[in-house]
């Protein structure tokens, strides 16, 4: 045998072979300019540099096999990966070869494995809503009540509800056809005005609606608040306020509880009503509820274009607070927690054209002025 008669020219291995017992044999490989020689108590086999084939093998490529076509059937091998640094391998253009393109491979495999590492975090928070989707599609109906009516309690504790029979009897046949549209029998929907100079109408979970008399008393026709309260039913028939709740909580309570064990969901519902009050919807959960409350509209034969009439008296207020400067509100659109009211009214102009084309929509209220002006004279407002 040659050998450059360094330290680093021996290691541990073994070797693969027929005439080996059981075909295999653990021994020490020697390389030198010559090849590689394995030596055992049973025998030696030698293999020549030239032609030498290198693969990398075992969990994680720990692994060094060399093959030679001389030697069919055998192998020999090594955990030593030093081996690959012994000058008479690392100067052989055809093993540097080899050692260049497991280098490459080995690089991609750490490249994949550190993606998937930071692939499964943003995997697990892109599936947090539709995992909250079918969290609260289980949630008992009770629950949700529940919570719907503590948070009526503190609203008003902070507003008056308007009380008078025939005004409420009378807005709540306006809006009946709307509730019946939702094809929903989970909520018993009711819905309460309540005084507050605001544009504003709101749902809760249950099926609780509450709307302001500003939106009412400003309204010019009524499509326009049953355009609103569309959208606002939106978010009860998609669970929207629950659905944040539960993604409060985290994946792990989710799954305790889809898998039969409370996880202290029931509690977290509970005591939510704070978190209601000054809760702002998703720009996707606004989307939805835009485009599901449409349907709700059209379904009901309600007019849509009611929905952008109010948007645009919204935009008219937002563009006064701003001092007119409308462009201010568009530039923070896309950084808001909400879609912007252009995108949203440009998006609904497109589904009025697209989808309503050549439909005329009956007047849902002929007096809706009177029943504005009694309310007037309810709140004792001109």
């Amino acid at each position: 045998m040659s050998s450059l008669g360094l330290a680093q020219d021996k290691f541990e291995g073994g070797a693969f072979h027929p005439q080996l017992p059981g075909g295999r044999a653990s021994g020490t490989l020697l390389v030198s300019v010559a090849g590689i020689r394995f030596e055992s108590p049973h025998g030696a086999i030698v293999f020549p540099l030239s032609n030498l084939q290198l693969e990398m093998g075992g969990a994680g490529d720990r692994m060094c096999f060399f093959k030679h076509p001389q030697f069919p059937g055998c192998s020999l091998f090594t955990t030593d990966k030093a081996i690959l640094k012994h000058p008479a391998l690392a100067h052989d253009r055809a093993v540097s070869a080899q050692r260049s393109q497991w280098g490459r491979r080995r690089f991609f495999a750490v490249a994949a494995a550190v993606l998937l590492v930071l692939a499964i975090p943003m995997a697990l928070w892109l599936a947090k809503d539709p995992a909250a989707g079918l969290v609260a599609r289980n949630i008992p109906v009770d629950w949700e009540v529940k919570l719907g009516e503590t948070v009526f309690e503190q609203v008003t504790n902070r507003a008056r509800v308007v009380t008078a029979p025939e005004l409420n009897a009378e807005f709540s046949r306006l809006v009946q056809p709307l509730f019946a549209a939702t094809g929903t029998t989970r909520y018993q929907f009711q819905v309460h005005i309540v005084e507050d100079l605001s544009l504003n109408a709101f749902a809760l979970p249950g099926g609780i609606m509450v709307v302001h008399s500003g939106l009412i008393l400003k309204a010019d026709r009524a499509e326009e608040v049953l355009g609103v309260m569309g959208h606002e039913l939106a978010h009860v028939t998609q669970q929207h306020s629950l659905r944040a709740i539960v993604q409060r909580v985290g994946l792990i309570v989710m799954l305790q509880f889809l898998i039969g064990s409370d996880g202290g969901l029931a509690g977290v519902i509970a005591n939510s009503a704070d978190f209601l009050l000054g809760q702002k919807f998703s720009r996707d959960h606004e989307r939805e509820a835009d485009n599901i409350g449409f349907d709700y509209l059209v379904k009901a034969g309600i007019d849509p274009q009611g929905l952008i009439t109010f948007f645009e008296k919204i935009q008219k207020e937002q563009d006064a607070k701003l001092g007119g400067a409308a462009e201010v509100e568009a530039s923070l659109s896309f950084l808001s927690t909400h879609p912007g009211t252009d995108e949203r009214i440009a998006h609904l102009r497109k589904r009025i054209a697209k989808e309503t084309k050549g439909r005329t929509f009956q007047p849902v209220a002929q007096d809706f002025k009177s029943f504005q002006d009694r309310l007037r004279q309810q709140l004792g407002t001109k």
